[in-house]
């Protein structure tokens, strides 16, 4: 088969796509033949955490996360400096601060065991609380990684006998933990099942 032959119907084949016209053409001429691919997005992580600039950023990466571990999720939006709970020196009817930005805040519940909640704050700041343990001034870049740890097994509760103490240990990434106390009267089942 002579590739004369080939050319004549590639080029019959009445292909309307102007990218493979391209390449059929680069192709005849003798070029080195290039891979297209569809424009990527640029990449939201930067050593292994995710950047979240925005309020509705860390909700979207928060959803994926229910999805992925199949767990029901409630969103309440809280979007002007009047609604905001940080903000509760800022009049009636006043949307914007200071600055002119305008604060968005938002409460995520993640329904299941165990029982997750985070607030995420506008200043880029979270509050988590796991089974009634509150986890708070996590930044908002390791909110997913700390879910994450939580819903995947990797938290866990350390216990030390003398003076007694719980405490609830989230892995991060880059070999951080989050630890934070936990009274024995707040041991609910989840907890007492992974201490160690």
């Amino acid at each position: 088969m002579d590739p004369e032959s080939t050319d004549s119907e590639s080029a019959d084949s009445g292909s309307t796509d102007p990218e493979s016209a391209a390449r059929e053409s680069a192709t005849r001429a003798g070029a080195r033949r290039t891979c297209v691919f569809p424009p990527r997005r640029p990449s939201l992580k930067i050593g292994g955490m995710e950047q979240l600039p925005t309020t509705q950023a860390a909700v979207t990466a928060l959803r994926a996360i229910a999805e992925e571990y199949a767990l029901e999720i409630e969103v309440t939006d809280d979007i002007g400096a009047d609604q905001t709970s940080r903000h509760s020196a800022a009049g009636v009817g006043v949307v914007v601060d200071a600055d002119g930005s305008l604060p968005h805040e938002a409460f995520v519940e993640f329904g299941g065991v165990p029982r997750v909640s985070v607030r995420l704050f506008h200043e880029g700041d979270a509050l988590i609380d796991v089974e009634g343990v509150e986890c708070p001034d996590i930044p908002r870049e390791d909110v997913p990684a700390f879910l994450h740890s939580v819903f995947g097994g990797l938290a866990h509760v350390r216990a030390r006998r003398f003076p007694p103490g719980y405490r609830l240990i989230v892995p991060l990434p880059g070999d951080r933990a989050h630890k934070e106390f936990v009274p024995i009267f707040l041991l609910t089942p989840w907890l007492s099942s992974r201490v160690r």
